[in-house]
């Protein structure tokens, strides 16, 4: 893909000068239909192991997706159910054989009596795709081939950014969860249950914004307890014309304003826990958990010489916990983790029936895990500093509801996580 200069040029030289890289590194392009173009990109995405997903976000050529623009929901002015239909056949009939395609369908309101028929001729004319589709209180089906799987979308815009700024932070988080789940996260679990994919996940990824920050860490503790699946958005680092803007920038986009670097190179650390599957349901082993750090994306791990502290994937250690207040042990071991004091770090002990050995969610968010020490306080876990592995137990902060809870709490979020990888 073309990349912009480093300056900011007029619309025609932006043009220009990307035609002219497009021709250098991919002439065959510039003699073909869009829909050829298309389906060119999709080969070799697919070549590259990346599914595409064909997501109807608007039916007229603009730009998505105001909140006015009236064309990507049943019922909106200019959205046409039936032209909708001929193209999710034409679709899957046009890429059918390649790599890696699947079809999404937006939902609103009435969809019902669409998306039922929108399932039937995607199959018909493309046993291999799936049809992707929003539930939210009855099931739809047909449940093809077991093939449907649920989407939804993901931002912190407007209010909802303020909200985090000015209310306590582990309050908020919970709401945001809990939101999700009534929103969508139920359709995952339960009768009729299918996979949860969430197609869009986006935020200012500059690093500036604390409400971004915080909000990532909250959803990234509810993402791994659920091994969703998720997409990132977005790639692009600025437009070449946008609403009338010459080479608007874009902070949502993983790669800079020229396009030849990352945005934040610390930024994709904090997603390498979720990267893996762990959740296997054709897995036989027992599961076991492992302690997730959102912030950094990283877990408690227990060395050879039985210090805590936290690791990259596939170097964290598996611990048991039955009961919340009970002991976490140190999975194929008879020792368990056991709070010595404030600002020190936990320990490996066999001693698993005193109160410091025994931990337990205490806030709202479920991201604060607490033991007793002898004079009642109680102790979280937290990672030292941002350059720091080690984890020590503190005093909890932003735990009460009623506190005021205005401290930033990352470093003491962590998340049980079920795995049987």
């Amino acid at each position: 893909m073309a990349t912009g200069p480093s300056r900011r040029p007029s619309r025609p030289s932006s043009l220009a000068k990307a035609k002219g890289r497009v021709a250098r590194s991919n002439p065959l392009v510039l003699n073909m239909t869009h829909v050829e173009a298309y389906a060119a990109v999709v080969d070799e995405l697919g070549k590259q192991g990346v599914m595409v997903v064909l997501d109807n976000q608007v039916s007229k050529p603009n730009r998505c997706c105001p909140y006015n623009e009236g064309s990507s929901f049943f019922g909106d002015e200019y959205f046409n159910p039936e032209e909708w239909l001929r193209g999710l056949v034409g679709w899957p009939s046009t890429l059918a054989g390649r790599a890696r395609p699947c079809e999404m369908s937006s939902a609103a309101r009435d969809w019902y009596q669409y998306i039922r028929t929108a399932a039937t001729k995607v199959h018909r004319t493309n046993p291999n795709a799936s049809n992707l589709g929003f539930l939210r209180k009855r099931p739809v089906g047909p449940h093809l081939s077991r093939k449907p799987v649920h989407e939804s979308h993901r931002y912190l815009f407007r209010g909802d950014r303020k909200i985090w700024e000015v209310q306590p932070v582990d309050r908020v988080c919970t709401d945001a969860v809990q939101r999700m789940d009534d929103q969508v996260g139920f359709l995952s679990s339960g009768p009729g249950a299918a996979p949860l994919f969430l197609g869009e996940l986006g935020l200012d990824q500059t690093g500036k914004s604390r409400a971004d920050d915080w909000f990532l860490s909250c959803f990234m503790g509810y993402a791994a307890g659920k091994d969703l699946d998720w997409a990132l958005w977005a790639l692009q680092g600025s437009y070449y014309y946008r609403e009338r803007v010459v080479r608007p920038e874009k902070t949502f986009g993983v790669v800079d304003f020229n396009w030849d670097g990352l945005r934040n190179p610390k930024f994709g650390e904090r997603f390498q826990q979720v990267h893996t599957m762990i959740q296997d349901p054709s897995s036989n082993s027992s599961m076991s958990y492992i302690m997730y750090h959102p912030q950094s994306g990283l877990c408690i791990r227990a060395n050879n010489n039985h210090e805590i502290g936290t690791a990259e994937r596939q170097r964290w250690s598996r611990w048991s916990h039955y009961r919340d207040g009970g002991p976490i042990r140190l999975m194929g071991t008879p020792l368990c983790l056991q709070a010595l004091g404030d600002g020190l770090p936990p320990a490996l002990s066999n001693d698993c029936s005193s109160q410091r050995s025994a931990w337990r969610s205490i806030s709202n968010s479920k991201l604060h895990v607490a033991a007793t020490d002898e004079h009642g306080n109680r102790l979280c876990w937290e990672k030292k500093s941002n350059e720091s592995s080690v984890i020590l137990t503190r005093k909890c902060i932003c735990v009460d509801d009623d506190s005021g809870g205005m401290e930033n709490p990352q470093g003491q979020w962590f998340k049980f996580v079920p795995t049987n990888t």
